[in-house]
């Protein structure tokens, strides 16, 4: 009797530590997460079997504690073309640049061609001090010069280090392509340019990799949770998982849907659904994946896509490698997790706790048969 009491408390506390551990709300909060695209990603079988139901909640954007990713302001191309018969002040031979360079700052869709990124750089007068302002300039792969942006008149110093930061997001005009910079230095109320320096003077303004929002994938999913739920058998592996993500976009009312892949660890077959289509926009979306039938206790990752719902375009793309939430999930379908009926799962490679259960089970079954 002690015996059969020992083994039930054991049986009851294993199945109470995996519900535990595998039932909470999971978390992973990183910024702008951006993931290789999926036909970058290696395809898994299709599972044809089995019944998984996919529900859509539309919700209001919730607030985080981590800090949203905020836009720089944008700029078009001008097509304002620099003056090929610029004159020199008289003043110039008291004016240089030392030194420029760029800062990558924004590749939304990690193809290696940036979006947003800052000119630097380090002019220098000879004697004195000057007020001084400079016009930038960009040319798409060779050719003419186009107006970018200028500064405001700023003060620099003899034989200080005075280092220029200029902010550039690209908004629309700039197709994926290599780009030059050129920066013209002016002296404030005089007439022609006092310094410039170009990629023949300086190679960090040489090619620099740059495209528009429209071609930087400008959609991130930049939060994303899961819970599980449903465990009548109280087995550890539940029925049902709520996704919540956050999407940040700035092209806002795009009609859209999320497909979702749940991936069996196991065999690495995949069963693919898809939601309701949605307007896009910086919002919450939350949705409850069934598993009907057809999927037996295991541990499942989860991939997330939001599409166009026009051209069927991937936008953006999440998956368990960056979120710990869509990782090893443990879930089973409705038909294995019986209230009903006393389950004992044993699953591949069995375990020590498994082996432990095996043997004190053994033993009530000896000690019964001598008395």
């Amino acid at each position: 009797m002690k015996s059969c009491l020992f083994l039930g408390a054991l049986m009851a506390l294993s199945v109470s530590a995996s519900a535990a551990e595998m039932g909470g709300l999971k978390e992973s909060t990183a910024q702008a997460v951006k993931v290789k695209s999926a036909e970058q990603m290696k395809r898994l079988p299709q599972k044809d079997s089995g019944t998984l139901k996919v529900i859509r909640k539309s919700i209001e954007k919730k607030t985080r504690t981590e800090g949203q990713n905020q836009a720089k302001a944008g700029v078009q191309r001008s097509n304002k073309l620099r003056d090929k018969s610029l004159e020199m002040s008289l003043n110039a031979s008291n004016f240089s640049i030392y030194d420029a360079w760029i800062n990558f700052d924004l590749d939304f869709d990690a193809d290696g061609f940036y979006s947003e990124f800052t000119v630097g750089f380090d002019p220098d007068v000879s004697v004195g001090t000057a007020s001084v302002y400079a016009e930038i300039f960009i040319s798409q792969n060779g050719g003419d010069w186009e107006f970018l942006g200028d500064t405001e008149d700023f003060v620099i110093t003899q034989d200080d280090t005075d280092e220029i930061l200029v902010s550039f997001a690209l908004n629309s005009g700039f197709p994926t392509d290599q780009y030059d910079i050129l920066i013209d230095l002016y002296e404030t109320g005089f007439s022609g340019v006092v310094a410039t320096t170009d990629p023949l003077l300086d190679a960090d303004l040489f090619a620099l990799p740059l495209e528009d929002a429209g071609y930087d994938g400008n959609t991130v999913i930049s939060y994303v949770s899961s819970l599980l739920s449903y465990d009548l058998d109280h087995d550890g592996f539940y029925t049902q998982v709520t996704l919540e993500y956050d999407i940040e976009t700035v092209d806002t009312g795009r009609l859209v849907y999320s497909e979702i892949d749940l991936i069996d660890t196991h065999n690495n077959y995949r069963r693919t659904v898809a939601t309701s289509d949605f307007r896009l926009g910086n919002q919450t979306e939350v949705v409850d994946l069934i598993l009907e039938s057809g999927y037996v206790d295991g541990y499942y990752d989860i991939e997330i896509r939001i599409m166009d719902a026009i051209t069927n375009e991937e936008l953006t793309y999440a998956a368990q490698v960056e979120f710990s939430s869509l990782r090893s999930l443990a879930l089973e379908s409705e038909e294995y997790d019986d209230y009903g009926t006393e389950v004992i799962v044993v699953h591949d490679g069995g375990g020590s706790l498994y082996y432990l259960v095996m043997s004190l089970f053994g033993l009530v079954l000896f000690r019964k048969k001598r008395n």
